[in-house]
């Protein structure tokens, strides 16, 4: 008899696959009316026949024996008993005991009969469906593959014609399957090369296990899509299929919820530049303006990660305070420092840095922290809100890589150096160049000293006994000071097509204290030890003749034919008397030895040579970003950029300057192509996996 049914039918949702649909259990001939074997039927008869007793016709009325010995066959012979062998070697034999020949010719006439009993079931589905049902059979329809053609090594493309004949092996009864092409097709080498995926966790969707994931709006990635876990592992199962829009599978532990697919890091970036920043402390701050921007929580530090680009990597920047995060009116304001211990930040290098930025600026990335545990995500907040204009902002300080050059020598900034030379004369000149700073639009800029050796008290009393001395009275000469702290001025002027633009109001004191204040003549200096000053030029009316060049070209020195990227000191009003020394010096030495006693004359000191072991720049600069007039060039001077799942998109004017990519659909399938040659065509195959589909989904 048949065993138990163990086959099982694991569909979730009945009728979608037709591999599930045709398990033989389903069929009509699975379970029969009459299911017993010939062994069944002989094995029956020959236990029946030990049950049935016979008497002798003695009249003594004894069981003689009972019938199962009519049927004298070993267990084993039963077991391996074949109906048909059995009659073919009694074909053969011609003879056989007489009441197995009748019994086994029964059998052999009961079988046609159970056939037919056996039908009862095929016979009722066919009375239901043809005639209750009234369904009629469609037409035989042509079988149907799809063919993958590969083209020779030498062959670049080939022209496969409508009707060619293609061999596709035999069928199940031995015939060839010779399939016909349906049209003409042209075969080249294109194919594809790669495949991601992106769903968007962002439509209302009932997921009953993990209550509150309907629409976190989270964003998550699969680089390689046609694999088991969306980063390349092996399918591992019968039926290679894959998730095609790598939607993530949800777990949860500890109240918290963990998708098995990776979050993607998407957001924006500015490349510009004002983004140069080699050296010092470096302070970046972003202002985005929107036309609109309503928040229902406020915005913090690690909603974002914002990055430079470097060298040989991203450059991470940090958040100093809480609210360098933060928002006013229609304005989002993002404040990041990259420390002085941090490298440079250079133009962006693709190869080193991998996202496929076309610019030749430095590259700002904003990212939205995936980590950061919020639900909805921010990007829900941030998604539809579209740019008015955005300001860049960088504060540097300082900034030592400089150019600096007397009228004697370049100089060495690593060393103490005598910025006027060693015989300063009203009209020395002191060169500062940087590339970084000078191809800039400046707001502000601080020069800052460390002096070297300044004398103790006030230079006025430094300088008794020079040129200021009234003789008329030969014992009592009046000594006045006529270089005092505030004698020591300098113009400032800054090189812009190779004209020196006045970027200050008059003249300025050299000698100043750490806040740019003059040192009046009241004022004692700070003596020997090394002393702090600062000049600040903050007039940007007159910081804006320095017009910024993002094309400036690198230099080494100043020379008369130097178009930029300088701005220069000049001593005025007062020399450091020098030219006057020797002579002061011998007047000096003659009174003394007029008056031994030394009453009133003294030797001169000897002249200051102005002498820095530290100079430096501090610098702001500023940028604003018009989304209504720009275009996608290498070339513009200020480039936005969506950082999208798998690479960047340059953001032209004309669209819509939306502050991140648009992920409207839940689902979306990136298909990299090869070796395509427009105006070649592309054929793609679709092979969806049967029982996939689900029937519940209302489609449009």
């Amino acid at each position: 008899m048949k065993e138990n049914c163990i086959s099982q039918n694991p569909l979730v949702r009945d009728g979608v696959s037709q591999q599930q649909r045709l398990l033989k259990t389903l069929l009509p001939s699975y379970v029969s009316v009459d299911e017993r074997s010939m062994q069944d039927l002989v094995g029956f008869v020959k236990d029946l026949g030990s049950e049935i007793q016979y008497y002798e016709f003695d009249g003594a009325n004894v069981v003689k024996d009972t019938w199962d010995i009519f049927f004298q066959i070993t267990t084993e012979e039963w077991d391996q008993f074949d109906l048909n062998s059995f009659i073919q070697k009694l074909k053969i034999d011609k003879e056989t005991q007489p009441h197995l020949a009748l019994f086994f010719g029964f059998l052999y006439m009961f079988r046609v009969a159970q056939d037919d009993m056996n039908t009862i079931t095929k016979r009722h589905l066919d009375f239901y469906y043809r005639d209750v049902l009234q369904l009629k059979e469609n037409r035989s329809v042509a079988d149907q593959a799809a063919v993958l053609f590969n083209l020779a090594k030498n062959t670049d493309s080939y022209l496969v014609k409508e009707g060619t004949k293609l061999k596709g092996g035999k069928d199940d009864i031995g015939v060839e399957r010779i399939y016909e092409v349906e049209k003409d097709i042209v075969v080249n080498k294109a194919g594809i090369s790669e495949m991601k995926a992106v769903f968007a966790n962002i439509h209302n969707r009932l997921v009953s296990d993990n209550p509150g994931l309907e629409n976190d709006h989270r964003i998550y990635a699969s680089s390689v899509a046609n694999s088991a876990d969306g980063e390349g592992a092996k399918i591992d199962k019968e039926e290679p299929s894959w998730r095609t829009f790598g939607q993530p599978e949800f777990t949860s532990s500890a109240g918290s919820f963990f998708a098995d697919r990776q979050q993607l890091n998407l957001g924006f970036a500015f490349a510009s530049p004002i983004l140069f920043l080699a050296e010092g402390t470096r302070t970046v701050t972003l202002e985005i303006t929107f036309d609109s921007l309503a928040l229902s929580k406020p915005l913090e530090n690690d909603h974002f990660i914002v990055k430079f680009s470097g060298e040989k990597e991203w450059i991470t920047a940090e958040a100093v305070n809480p609210g360098d995060t933060s928002t006013s009116g229609n304005t989002l304001t993002l404040k990041r420092a990259i420390t002085a211990a941090q490298p440079a930040v250079i133009a962006y290098d693709e190869e080193t840095l991998l996202r496929p930025y076309k610019t030749k600026w430095p590259v700002m990335s904003v990212l939205l922290n995936a980590e950061k545990e919020d639900n909805p995500f921010v990007y829900k907040t941030l998604k539809n809100l579209k740019l008015s204009d955005a300001k860049l902002t960088v504060d540097v300080g300082g900034v030592k890589d400089l150019i600096l050059q007397n009228d004697s020598a370049v100089l060495d900034p690593s060393k103490p150096l005598l910025p006027f030379g060693n015989r300063p004369f009203i009209g020395s000149k002191l060169y500062i160049g940087s590339w970084e700073v000078f191809q800039k639009k400046l707001t502000s800029l601080d020069i800052k000293f460390k002096w070297n050796d300044l004398p103790t008290g006030k230079f006025q009393n430094y300088y008794t006994n020079y040129d200021d001395i009234d003789y008329t009275s030969e014992t009592s000469p009046v000594v006045s000071g006529s270089r005092t702290n505030s004698s020591f001025e300098i113009g400032i002027h800054g090189l812009h097509k190779k004209k020196w633009e006045s970027l200050i109001t008059g003249n300025t004191a050299l000698f100043t204290d750490s806040s740019g204040t003059a040192v009046d003549n009241a004022s004692n200096l700070p003596g020997p030890t090394a002393a702090n000053s600062k000049i600040s030029l903050t007039n940007t009316t007159k910081l804006a003749k320095l017009k910024r060049n993002k094309n400036l070209e690198k230099f080494e020195t100043w020379d008369v034919n130097t178009q930029k990227g300088f701005i220069r000191l000049t001593l005025l009003n007062a020399d450091f008397g020098h030219s006057v020394f020797p002579n002061a010096y011998a007047l000096q030495a003659i009174e003394l030895a007029k008056d031994a006693s030394g009453a009133w004359a003294k030797l001169p000191n000897p002249p200051y040579t102005p002498s820095v072991q530290d100079l430096s720049l501090d610098y702001t600069s500023s940028v604003t970003f018009n989304f209504d007039n720009r275009s996608v060039s290498v070339d513009n001077r200020e480039q936005f950029f969506h950082i999208e799942p798998f690479g960047v998109k340059e953001i032209a004017s004309g669209s819509p300057s939306f502050v991140l990519p648009q992920f409207n659909d839940e689902g979306s399938l990136y298909i990299g192509i090869k070796d395509l040659m427009p105006p070649q065509s592309l054929s793609l195959l679709f092979q969806v996996a049967e029982g996939s589909a689900n029937p519940n989904r209302t489609t449009q």
